[in-house]
């Protein structure tokens, strides 16, 4: 190793150096001496072989005694001895285990010199603010959704977003006012703007929000069926997608199109559990196969343990997309998929989610935007509040009785306050005049007990999209209007 030239090198202790030097002078004096008493005495045939034995006989126990005490000497100095020596040989050593990591270094380099003068490090790039926006309305985002982007929320970067295969099952989980409602509100008017098609299932259900004022009847006039409350509808929307799961897996196999996603939404999970038998079971056969024939879910619940909703941990890792806004850190863990001790609750509300998609995995802090009354007529196209046509009544006798209204088309009321698609065309029945053929076979079927899913089949064969949604919008205005005229 080289060494500095400025460094300080140590110094030899006195106390050893006087050591070597007695040392020395006693072997020499030794030899002196044999030499000197041989000269003078011949008594002996081999003097000087005997004197040399002497003297080693002599010379090894002093030379040990020097030895023993020029070791005591030296411990004796580097203890006690010139202070600044014993200060330089600490600071040598010391130096020498310094560690220096040059600016921008990959690797560590070790120095022996006590004086290090690096250069001043490099300054960092300042980084990325980890500060969320501010709150903010939904209308202020320049977003329109498509198939490939549908906004979930915002960051420091900008606007996250994800396409409808990758958004897949959607759970919204967190406590009572925590803002599952907005997220609802923020997902559902999106997949109706690119045509997807939405179905509603929510005990809790009111067309404008007793609390807060939010309209849901925009969203509402744009689901293919009404809003399911009651546990009759909630069951049949389930038995319907189940029904349509089987008739979609039916035309996978035979390599024919399966349609357009269909978005099964609901609130209040434990709630619709305790309502409706086997939910959970229902449930999960959607969560499982639904994504082969874009058949998705998004669901709100408080909470997503198995002892509260039912069915297995297996059915919450089927949600590839998972908002949580406080409140049950246990069932956050599962959906978030992060260990149970790293989330806080502390940072969540007012706008702030936790978020795992496709867009942000590992979960991480959000933006959510408010979706107020105004961006939600104006992410839809309606033109005013006073122009949306209210949703049926929940004691509307259509929904109790078989659990779905006219499919999403552009509709009116009638005297009874219920309404219907404006180009049905299939007043015949509740106006008194006689039925068609094809209207008295579509009633005798229904009073027999098949499904509107059933009816189409027959009549129509299997059929998908467009004309699957006509023809059912027709079917159900003919025997909403049958059950008009009964009453």
């Amino acid at each position: 190793m080289r060494h500095n030239p400025a460094q300080p090198r140590a110094k030899i202790p006195i106390g050893l150096a006087a050591g070597a030097v007695l040392v020395g002078l006693l072997i020499i004096g030794g030899l002196i001496f044999i030499f000197w008493r041989e000269w003078l005495s011949f008594s002996t045939a081999y003097p000087l072989a005997a004197d040399v034995l002497r003297f080693v006989l002599f010379a090894a126990p002093v030379s040990l005694g020097v030895g023993y005490g020029v070791a005591g000497l030296s411990i004796w100095w580097r203890r006690y001895g010139m202070r600044e020596s014993v200060f330089a040989d600490k600071q040598i050593a010391m130096m020498r285990a310094t560690k220096q990591v040059a600016p921008l270094a990959t690797s560590f380099t070790y120095h022996d010199a006590h004086q290090i003068t690096a250069p001043e490090p490099l300054a960092l790039p300042e980084p990325a603010s980890a500060a969320l926006p501010g709150a903010l309305d939904l209308s202020a985002i320049a977003h329109t959704p498509t198939l490939d982007h549908i906004l979930l929320g915002v960051d420091e970067l900008g606007q996250i977003t994800v396409s409808v295969t990758d958004l897949c099952h959607v759970a919204l989980l967190g406590s009572t006012g925590g803002g599952k409602s907005n997220l609802l509100r923020l997902i559902l008017p999106q997949l109706q703007k690119i045509g997807a098609s939405v179905i509603l299932a929510d005990p809790h259900f009111a067309p404008i929000d007793p609390e807060n004022g939010d309209d849901w009847r925009p969203i509402a006039d744009r689901l293919i069926h009404a809003p399911a409350v009651s546990a009759a509808a909630i069951d049949q929307e389930l038995s319907f997608m189940l029904d349509e799961l089987g008739r979609r897996l039916e035309l996978r196999r035979d390599n024919k199109p399966v349609g357009p996603p269909l978005f099964f939404a609901f609130d209040e999970l434990p709630v619709i559990c305790d309502l409706v038998k086997d939910a959970p079971a229902r449930l999960g056969k959607l969560l499982r196969e639904g994504r082969k024939v874009a058949l998705l879910t998004v669901g709100a619940s408080q909470s997503m343990l198995i002892k509260e909703v039912g069915g297995s941990s297996t059915l919450r890792d089927q949600y590839r997309t998972a908002f949580y806004v406080g409140g049950d850190r246990k069932s956050a863990a599962a959906m978030l998929d992060m260990p149970e001790r790293t989330i806080d609750d502390g940072p969540l509300g007012k706008g702030i989610v936790l978020l795992r998609s496709k867009a942000t995995a590992p979960a991480r802090l959000v933006r959510v935007p408010l979706v107020s009354n105004a961006s939600l007529y104006q992410l839809l196209g309606v033109a005013g509040s006073p122009q949306i046509a209210p949703t049926e009544p929940l004691s509307n006798p259509l929904q109790t009785g078989f659990g779905f209204a006219a499919m999403a088309q552009p509709r009116q009321r009638n005297d009874n306050g219920m309404t219907a698609p404006a180009d049905s065309g299939n007043s015949s029945t509740g106006s008194g005049n006689p039925p068609s053929a094809e209207t008295a076979r579509i009633i005798a079927l229904f009073k027999g007990g098949k499904s509107i899913g059933d009816i189409i089949r027959e009549l129509h064969g299997p059929i998908a999209g467009e004309k699957y949604k006509k023809a059912r919008a027709a079917i159900e205005a003919i025997l909403q209007d049958a059950m008009q005229g009964v009453k």
